[in-house]
């Protein structure tokens, strides 16, 4: 059973919601965990996309099934988006301070600034934003 990728996901996010309702502190604690997974996917989820779509085009025999897969998926993107977003809006707006409350309970900042400057958002974000990677270079 716990071989599903679905299991674990659920898994996780009961014990999130665990962590966060009776150990506010702790979870505030795991944030730098969070942002940084969080960044990972939002680095490499284009990259996938791209990847798999590109590949899924050329393995297509003619150009009339291209045209009939992208007429099929267009509606279904769109659906799926939406009810995504409703979705999230319902939930932000239920939920709304209840992380504010637990970041009071721990104390304030949590060093997301310095993390923003060494983890990039996207692959290309370090150049975009002029920055450089630093790989264990100490500056005495």
């Amino acid at each position: 059973m716990l071989k599903h990728l679905y299991v674990q996901v659920l898994i996780g996010l009961a014990a999130g919601i665990l962590v966060g309702h009776f150990a506010p502190v702790f979870g505030v604690q795991m944030e730098p965990l969070g942002d940084t997974f969080i960044r990972l996917i939002k680095m490499l989820i284009t990259l996938v996309i791209f990847c798999t779509v590109s590949v899924g085009i050329a393995r297509m025999q003619s150009l009339k099934q291209v045209s009939r897969v992208g007429f099929k998926t267009l509606p279904y993107f769109e659906i799926v988006t939406s009810i995504a977003l409703v979705l999230g809006l319902v939930v932000a707006t239920l939920v709304a301070g209840i992380g504010a409350a637990g970041a009071r309970a721990a104390g304030g900042a949590s060093g997301a600034g310095a993390r923003g400057r060494i983890q990039p958002a996207s692959c290309n974000g370090v150049v975009r934003k002029g920055g450089e990677v630093r790989i264990a270079s100490q500056r005495h």
